[in-house]
């Protein structure tokens, strides 16, 4: 009995170490190469979430190496489907403007089946919705998901030519989550009744604490020969910004001036 009882106790702390496995060094990275990393699938209804190398007949390949999450790694994702991935605890107590970044890619009968990024400081009593649409990062696509995702209608949705078509690279701000202690996110992925796609899958996962935030509503007022007159929101608390001038085309600016 007393064998029986000290096993049970060590089992029940591995377990609840597992679950509340949290994160507190940042940059965080993840590309479930080496295993789910503490993000946990829940299928419970009618879900077919799975971590592999999808080889459906669209969403057929990892976004590196070869384990991505998927709804269905050779398939179709179920009807009524209202399952998600929950990811470990993060700490974000010491972080003052916490962001996000991860691939991405969809394949989901549009306004209808669709997926969305949420969140919960609460052990995931309450969710809410990271970001909106119409938000920039290769964000939400739609605000009228029949099938519900999280239990709520915004999300990226699409198929045949209007899914991501591809891996795409999305990221967003955790707006309102810096310094919170016990915060979880979640892909919650919803389906309506009829017409199933291959849902979506995603990878590469990296949180992070923005040092130099991006501005909002960047906009051209007017120009002169040698002047630019544009106007911006900040995108923290910043008080001074380099300018670099460029050729269109030419990618990324390497310097200001």
């Amino acid at each position: 009995m007393k064998k029986i009882t000290l096993f049970l106790i060590i089992v029940t702390l591995f377990l609840s170490q597992n679950i509340n496995a949290q994160i507190t060094v940042y940059p965080y990275s993840e590309d479930f190469e080496a295993g789910a990393g503490d993000w946990i699938e829940d299928n419970a209804t009618n879900g077919s979430w799975a971590l592999g190398t999808p080889a459906a007949g669209v969403i057929n390949s990892a976004a590196s190496g070869t384990n991505s999450w998927a709804t269905n790694l050779t398939g179709n994702y179920n009807n009524v489907d209202a399952s998600s991935v929950t990811s470990p605890i993060f700490d974000f107590s010491a972080l003052a403007a916490p962001a996000i970044t991860f691939n991405i890619w969809w394949e989901s009968e549009f306004s209808w089946d669709g997926t969305v990024l949420q969140s919960s400081i609460d052990g995931g009593a309450t969710w809410n919705n990271v970001g909106a649409v119409g938000d920039p990062g290769n964000w939400y696509t739609d605000n009228t998901i029949g099938g519900a995702p999280g239990g709520q209608q915004e999300g990226w949705t699409g198929r045949d030519g209007t899914g991501s078509n591809g891996w795409v690279l999305a990221s967003h701000s955790l707006d309102g989550l810096a310094g919170q202690s016990n915060v979880l996110l979640r892909f919650a992925f919803g389906s309506d009744g009829s017409v199933q796609d291959e849902g979506v899958a995603f990878d590469d996962i990296t949180v992070f604490d923005v040092t130099c935030p991006n501005p909002d509503n960047l906009t051209f007022i007017s120009s002169t020969s040698t002047t630019a007159n544009l106007s911006w929101t900040l995108g923290g608390t910043e008080t001074a910004w380099e300018i670099a001038v460029q050729t269109q085309g030419t990618g990324l600016p390497t310097g200001a001036g």
